[in-house]
């Protein structure tokens, strides 16, 4: 009792309203630790005058904690009060808080002794910043000796050494009284019950006691994304698959967007944010209130980033339309935000029971959200929102709204564009599969993506082109010396070039014979080995002929960028569903033409090794005779060697012909160069006199 009373006598605490928050729910932290508060009121501190007490040794604040947390009602570790109680302070614990607010004057007051204050005003210099969270902190200023009649009890945040963020958490009765009188909405007084009703007078209520908690989460999985929030949950103390959800406040609902670009698990987290936003506006003006605090919790920091941080949100963000949304959402909020993200899914290695409840909120949100994205049966059943979809010439515009618009707008001339080039000559357009030709295309990294484009525009630097932009003298092929374009890539006979062709053709094969029905998979074989060929053979007995030939006609051009029939798709879903799988035609299909695009990729990939490392390709031979002709030449037209310098002749004596046409390619280059060099030089310095006078001491060997 005796180390009790020192550390009571330390705190300066007397009653137990001394260890509480302004609010009366939760038990100071630092209190119940054995350490000063400072951010709670404890009207005890500088209602007495204390005797000075020497500091608790940690063995004493051990004892002080053990009897606090096991004499009085509290959860853990949230430290809230139990029960739950709405009294008020009395006004003689008004006057000797540490910590007050007016609202007539906007002003933080803190209690320095018996008769003095120091003002804390808002701290103007913050206001042009743009999160909420910089226009609601103070700064010291001067002092002053009476407290404003409407003075109430708050605790306060220590954000800096010179800031100070309040927490509003008074029982003011007046408030309460103003929330009974919501006007509710007549579209939900059918379906809204006295005990929902109670619910969201629950939530306003903490937000007016700036202690409004709100649990954002979402969910993703095949295709389709859905969200949950949670407003204001109590400490669970029963197990998940025990809680009674009616008791909470809770929305969920499906994310706006096409499977194909906007449904991902960050949209999901984003379309919670939006949606716990909009929902608790709408009820703070529905009940006319103008002033309060709420905090959102979510466990994707960076989603949380975006949609409260400094950075203002472009078009070219991923999921722009609903961080502009949230955005403009917290713009217009009539109360303050704040955001912290918290960890998730703590339940799977700790007790639920055990955890916080920020923890526990978050564990809802995720339960609500998965039990959602189970129950919808399209990620087309979302909320009916306007706000939330944006359409042009009837397709759905979400996400990077700058790509998207780009391609929808630019649609019709990229479609004539590509037709010129792949398949000028066949003559049914509309028979052909743009939406997979450009699915494929968003499923290459960027520098496969590159490639491609080249080779499907004709614009890679094969022999023709280099010849055609005059950066060669002829057009061969630097593998196997034939005529070079796009088609004989393809086509080279070239060993490594084979070598490559029928590796990428075993894998190819051994993944459609266990994922493509037989037919598809002989007519793909069937078509890959007759543009490898180049000539036209029988048609595979086991395929549909009728595909085979209406590719034939689109041609090879079309059949490795991607641009295939609509018919495979069709045949390809009609084989799913008559093995009663649940699989896409669209994802095998481009996983098909994805890989059948690895062949003029790689292909070119070795055909540029084998001129920049191989030995004995074709460009390296032709280099070389080139080279060894041009030694006999400057070995016959070289001068004497005594009318050459000491070192100029020593350069053509130091190796024989035969050694130098041994030489590697760059080396004998250099040679060459260096000779040429030589007998110009030598050429240019002689003169009609200088060979007379040479001729004169010419060694004549007869």
């Amino acid at each position: 009792m005796r180390t009790l009373n020192k550390v009571r006598m330390f705190l300066r605490v007397v009653t137990i309203s001394d260890l509480l928050s302004a609010d009366g729910q939760y038990y100071d932290e630092n209190i119940v630790y054995g350490k000063r508060g400072y951010r709670n009121p404890n009207p005890s501190f500088y209602r007495y005058k204390w005797p000075p007490i020497p500091t608790p040794t940690p063995k004493e604040r051990t004892l002080w904690y053990n009897v606090i947390t096991n004499h009085l009602k509290m959860d853990h570790p949230s430290l809230r009060v139990q029960p739950r109680g709405n009294s008020e302070w009395k006004a003689e614990a008004i006057d000797h808080s540490k910590w007050t607010y007016s609202a007539s004057t906007g002003n933080i007051h803190q209690r320095r002794d018996s008769s003095q204050w120091t003002i804390w005003t808002r701290d103007t210099s913050l206001l042009r910043r743009r999160t909420r969270s910089a226009h609601n902190l103070f700064r010291s200023g001067v002092s002053t000796t009476q407290l404003p009649t409407d003075s109430i009890i708050i605790g306060i945040n220590r954000v800096s050494p010179n800031n100070i963020s309040p927490q509003f958490l008074p029982n003011s009765c007046q408030r309460l009284r103003n929330i009974q009188h919501i006007p509710l909405d007549s579209t939900r007084v059918t379906d809204m019950s006295p005990l929902a009703d109670k619910r969201e007078r629950l939530y306003l209520y903490n937000i007016l006691m700036q202690n409004g908690k709100v649990f954002s989460d979402g969910s993703y999985s095949s295709g389709r994304a859905t969200y949950a929030i949670v407003m204001q949950p109590n400490h669970l103390s029963v197990p998940l698959d025990e809680v009674d959800f009616h008791q909470l406040l809770w929305k969920a609902g499906n994310v706006p967007g096409t499977s194909k670009y906007d449904t991902n698990s960050y949209r999901a987290e984003l379309a919670g944010i939006l949606k716990a936003l909009e929902f608790t506006n709408n009820l703070c003006n529905r009940a006319n209130i103008q002033e309060g605090s709420r905090t959102l919790y979510c466990d994707d920091k960076g989603a949380l980033l975006a949609s409260f941080g400094s950075k203002r949100p472009t078009p070219r963000w991923a999921s722009y339309d609903l961080l502009r949304l949230i955005r403009d959402t917290l713009r217009r909020s009539p109360i303050t935000w704040h955001f912290q993200h918290i960890k998730g899914h703590q339940d799977n290695h700790q007790n639920l029971r055990s955890l916080s409840i920020e923890a526990q909120g978050n564990v809802l949100a995720d339960l609500l959200a998965s039990r959602q994205l189970a129950d919808c049966t399209s990620f087309q059943d979302h909320d009916s929102d306007p706000s939330w979809t944006l359409r042009i010439n009837g397709s759905l515009v979400c996400g990077n709204i700058n790509f998207r618009l780009n391609h929808e707008i630019h649609k019709l001339t990229t479609v004539r564009k590509w037709t010129q080039l792949l398949c000028p000559n066949f003559g049914s357009p509309n028979m052909l599969n743009w939406a997979g030709f450009f699915n494929t295309w968003s499923h290459h990294p960027s520098h496969m993506h590159i490639q491609l484009v080249k080779y499907n525009t004709r614009s890679l630097p094969v022999g023709k082109n280099l010849k055609r932009r005059r950066h060669s003298e002829h057009d061969c092929c630097p593998c196997c010396g034939e005529i070079e374009d796009h088609d004989h890539i393809l086509q080279c006979t070239h060993r490594e070039m084979s070598n490559t062709f029928e590796e990428i053709y075993d894998g190819l094969s051994a993944w459609m014979d266990t994922n493509i029905p037989d037919n598809i998979s002989g007519a793909v074989k069937h078509l890959i080995k007759e543009y490898r060929q180049h000539k036209d053979n029988s048609l595979h007995q086991d395929s549909p002929c009728h595909l085979l030939q209406l590719q034939r006609a689109v041609g090879s051009r079309a059949f490795f960028a991607g641009l295939w029939i609509k018919g495979w798709e069709d045949a390809l879903e009609e084989w799913h569903e008559a093995k009663g799988s649940r699989r896409s035609a669209m994802k095998w299909i481009t996983q098909l033409k994805c890989r059948i695009q690895l062949f003029p990729i790689s292909m070119w990939k070795t055909r540029n090794q084998l001129v920049h490392t191989s030995r004995d390709n074709y460009a390296r031979q032709k280099q070389h005779e080139h080279l060894n002709q041009r030694i006999d030449e400057l070995f016959q037209i070289k001068p004497h060697p005594r009318l050459l310098a000491h070192c100029d002749n020593n350069y053509f004596i130091r190796y024989s012909k035969d050694q130098v046409k041994n030489m590697k390619l760059q080396r004998k280059t250099n040679w060459v160069t260096g000779a040429n060099l030589i007998i110009s030089n030598y050429e240019r310095n002689s003169t009609e006199q200088s060979m007379r006078f040479r001729s004169f001491f010419q060694w004549d060997p007869g």
